[in-house]
């Protein structure tokens, strides 16, 4: 994870926790709702506020949320403290056990990586599903290479990169989207995956 954007959320965590809990992302949950496998371990890569996380448990996964800045995770354990967070970051995932989930949502992280660490960090993701399990990825696309915006990193990343790295590591495509952000015109890009 880039170094600056960590300091970044980590200084900023309160403010951008807050932000982040006014959002409602309806599309990612139906699509956790179509794809992910029901009541299974589940593993919300970069969890931030805990939002995410609490909303998986809420809706019947064994959800476990990690994130690379302690700030965002002391706010999610202070708004959801029934919930297990721990600090880990892309691209290694040290400590995750080989197939230990059947569900990943990494939303909003890849962005945030360097572009050379994103290889690294798609070879981990997919070391970390059971065979058969369903990756949920979703990320902001940017019109400039490394983009840095409020001190975080916006590395681009094509739809096309993304899916040849994910189909060279051995994930299989089952679904993708793109959607504008109203009122802020940044392209979403979000992908399913099955290993």
């Amino acid at each position: 994870m880039d170094v600056l954007t960590i300091k970044t959320y980590n200084k900023e965590a309160e403010k951008i926790s807050n932000q982040h809990d006014r959002l409602a992302p309806k599309r990612l949950y139906e699509l956790v709702l179509k794809f992910f496998i029901p009541n299974r371990k589940t593993l919300d890569i970069g969890c931030g506020s805990g939002r995410d996380t609490a909303w998986l448990a809420t809706n019947g996964f064994d959800a476990m949320g990690i994130d690379a800045s302690f700030g965002m995770l002391e706010q999610a354990r202070k708004r959801y403290p029934e919930l297990t967070f721990q600090q880990i970051a892309l691209p290694d995932l040290a400590g995750v056990s080989d197939g230990s989930y059947s569900n990943v949502l990494c939303s909003a992280v890849l962005m945030h990586l360097e572009h050379g660490s994103l290889k690294a960090a798609v070879k981990n993701i997919l070391r970390i599903l059971s065979q058969g399990g369903i990756l949920l990825l979703s990320f902001r696309g940017t019109r400039n290479a490394n983009k840095r915006e409020n001190g975080k990193l916006y590395e681009t990343i094509t739809k096309e990169e993304a899916i040849d790295l994910f189909e060279k590591e051995g994930g299989e495509l089952l679904f993708y989207e793109s959607i504008l952000e109203v009122g802020r015109n940044h392209l979403w890009h979000t992908f399913v995956f099955k290993k």
